[in-house]
């Protein structure tokens, strides 16, 4: 069959489900449609999100289907992440010939689609702005859809350097500490060096563009501490954790920048964006 009609058949599919949802739904308008297949199971899963807060969900495998009624700290993340989609680009990722048992995912919104898959099996390199929004969205349909929540966690991979970072959850509350959990990991075959502007420092840094006050437990930072430029080593295998708590001072979609190592980026640097979503 022609690929341009198989493509057309499924858009058309997610469309009509649309229409459909929309006529038992006091016509509430759908945001957007999330759709993940794939897996040795054979997962075929939509989810369409739509502005009343109202959540269908189809297992296109088993046939089945059923509805949610979001709440409304979880509606205003779902317009949120709503309008983060919108400044994204147009994105079309495939798998590497001979690639198995990864995931396909699509987001469908305002007549446009983005495709992924799971990075390690991508063919090209998938944006890290939608890598985000899709961790973020994960997080929200494991809680709210699934019931099965889990702690919110991103990973990425840059050359030897893999850095993970773990959350309790994907939201906070203003005014309450998030502690979040830093290993960077040398999964390369040589030894990395990178410095530190003294002996006290972390050995990554953080940031967000909501208003907050960031503090780092592990290791704790010290008001007075010689001041020497300290070269550090990882070992290929070895791991270093850093541990910090954020307190945000206002609400909204917080976007965390997490980088290693603390100093200027050298030969050896990654970095990772955690979407965080702070409730008022």
């Amino acid at each position: 069959m022609d690929v341009r009609l198989v493509l057309l058949a499924s858009t058309a599919a997610v469309f009509l489900v649309v229409a459909v949802f929309l006529s038992g739904t006091a016509r509430a308008r759908a945001l957007f449609a999330y759709r993940v297949t794939g897996g040795l199971a054979g997962l075929d899963r939509e989810y369409v999100f739509c502005e009343d807060g109202g959540v269908l969900l189809r297992d296109l495998k088993l046939g089945q289907e059923r509805r949610i009624q979001l709440d409304p700290e979880s509606l205003g993340l779902v317009h949120g992440i709503y309008e983060l989609l919108k400044t994204l680009p147009d994105t079309s990722v495939q798998a590497k010939q001979g690639a198995a048992d990864f995931f396909t995912y699509s987001l469908d919104f305002d007549g446009r689609r983005l495709e992924w898959v799971d990075p390690g099996v991508a063919s090209s390199r998938v944006p890290g702005g939608l890598l985000s929004a899709h961790r973020l969205l994960a997080a929200l349909v494991e809680d709210k859809v699934s019931g099965t929540s889990a702690t919110y966690q991103v990973a990425v991979r840059e050359g030897p350097v893999e850095l993970r970072v773990e959350l309790p959850r994907y939201y906070a509350k203003v005014g309450e500490p998030l502690t979040l959990r830093v290993a960077v990991a040398n999964v390369g075959s040589s030894t990395l060096a990178y410095y530190a502007p003294t002996p006290c420092d972390p050995d990554v840094s953080v940031s967000s563009d909501l208003s907050s006050s960031i503090t780092f437990v592990e290791p704790a930072q010290r008001d007075v501490c010689a001041q020497v430029l300290q070269e550090r080593r990882l070992d290929p295998g070895g791991v270093v954790e850093n541990t910090l708590t954020v307190v945000f001072h206002e609400g909204g979609l917080a976007r965390l920048e997490v980088t290693f190592p603390r100093t200027a980026p050298g030969s050896v640097h990654a970095s990772a964006t955690v979407l965080v979503h702070v409730r008022s």
